[in-house]
């Protein structure tokens, strides 16, 4: 490609900048937001620590009736 033709340039420039705004725009539409927000919040829950894991259990006592 020839950069001495300025008129190429800012045509490739164009097509070059239309392509990164139309994504920045599917990135940041309600739409997507909302199905991003949606994977996340359906998504499992994986514990990344290496510790034990405590199970809290609420035992109480009995009333004798």
């Amino acid at each position: 490609m020839n950069l001495d033709n300025p008129i190429l340039v800012i045509v490739a420039g164009a097509i070059v900048l239309s392509i990164v705004v139309g994504g920045l725009f599917s990135y940041f539409s309600p739409e997507s937001k909302a199905e991003r927000r949606r994977r996340r919040s359906n998504a499992p829950i994986v514990t990344k620590s290496h510790r034990r894991t405590v199970k809290l259990s609420s035992r109480t006592k009995q009333s004798k009736d």
